[in-house]
C-alpha cells in the first residue's frame, strides 16, 4: 500500500552546502511526482551535525544520531502512513531513529524506501 506522505532523510546544512544537494530529497521529489504522493521537504530536519555514517563502525553508527533529527512544528502526522526516502541504507540506524521520531509524533506506519542497500560485512 502506498503511503500518505513522503519525507526525505534530511542532511545537515553543512553537509548540504559541501555537497551542493541532498540526494534523498531529489529521490523523494521524483518519486512523489511519479506516484502523485505529497512530499514534505521541510518537515524533518537534521539539527545536529554528525560525522558521516559511512565513516563509522556499526556501534558508532547506532549512537551517532542521538538527538540529530527534529520535526517541524508544521508537521501533521497523526494517523498518516509515511515513507522515509534515503539514497543508501547501511545499518538502518538513520531509518530507525527517524521512524521512531515519526511514530512518537503520531505516524500510523513508517516505510523505508532506499535506492541502494550496502551489503553487511560478516
Amino acid at each position: 500500500m502506498l503511503p500518505d506522505l513522503i519525507l526525505p532523510v534530511p542532511t545537515h546544512w553543512r553537509s548540504r552546502f559541501k555537497r551542493g544537494f541532498n540526494p534523498a530529497a531529489q529521490l523523494a521529489d521524483f518519486i512523489g511526482r511519479s506516484l502523485d504522493i505529497p512530499v514534505q521537504m521541510s518537515w524533518l530536519k537534521k539539527v545536529r551535525y554528525t560525522p558521516p555514517q559511512h565513516e563509522l563502525n556499526r556501534r558508532q553508527r547506532l549512537s551517532n544520531l542521538t538527538a540529530s533529527f527534529e520535526l517541524s512544528h508544521r508537521a501533521k502526522l497523526e494517523g498518516c502512513s509515511v515513507a522515509i526516502v534515503d539514497d543508501v541504507v547501511t545499518t538502518g540506524a538513520t531509518a530507525d531513529v527517524i521512524a521512531e521520531l515519526l511514530r512518537d509524533n503520531g505516524a500510523r506506519s513508517v516505510q523505508v524506501w532506499a535506492l541502494a542497500r550496502t551489503p553487511s560485512r560478516r
